[in-house]
């Protein structure tokens, strides 16, 4: 982790599509040293439904306060304006600086990131943020991306008719928690074929 860094609010901005192991390593340092002074940043919150991005904001929401129901979660658009990447880019931190100001009235400039890997603060990096990253590659925290867990979602319904053996398989596979398998699995179903009729 790079630690050289002041002391101020921590955020953790991903989509949480869904909120897995991984995420909940990063979610714990975070919390560790920020205690309460923190937020999920949830990303992508106006994207339309796709397999990327599979759950709503408030069913993505309410995995991630089933775990940390005392953490404040923080809603990020995407941002896109057809312009160059750099416009889209001020754009976004604009918005973000905007929305962390709400949360934490006169840090926004004081903040830390917090990602799983350097690609997931790079962004904020390059715009002379403070960033604490742990290494997803090393060991640090679990190697597990959500698109792994949708994949298995999809394969679960595809292959198994009861959902208790659906949810000790999601189980089985230790990368999510087991204090959301079942609403993650009841949330899913009905979706995927609603998005298959598309």
């Amino acid at each position: 982790m790079n630690n050289n860094i002041k002391q101020g609010p921590g955020l953790y901005l991903g989509r949480f599509s869904p909120i897995h192991g991984g995420h909940e390593a990063v979610a714990n340092a975070m919390i560790q040293k920020c205690k309460d002074n923190c937020a999920f940043i949830l990303g992508s919150v106006n994207a339309p439904q796709s397999l990327k991005h599979f759950f709503s904001a408030e069913e993505r929401e309410k995995f991630i306060k089933i775990l940390y129901p005392n953490i404040s979660i923080i809603r990020q658009n995407d941002v896109r304006n057809q312009g160059s990447d750099s416009e889209n880019d001020q754009l976004r931190l604009q918005q973000l600086d905007h929305n962390i100001e709400q949360q934490f009235p006169g840090q926004y400039d004081n903040t830390t990131f917090y990602g799983g890997c350097y690609e997931d603060v790079e962004f904020f990096e390059k715009d002379n943020r403070n960033i604490i990253y742990m290494d997803r590659f090393d060991g640090t925290t679990p190697l597990i991306s959500a698109t792994q867990i949708r994949q298995l979602l999809i394969t679960l319904t595809l292959t198994e008719s009861n959902d208790n053996i659906r949810i000790q398989r999601l189980l089985d596979a230790n990368i999510i928690n087991p204090k959301i398998a079942e609403l993650l699995l009841s949330t899913f179903i009905p979706k995927r074929h609603e998005f298959e009729k598309k």
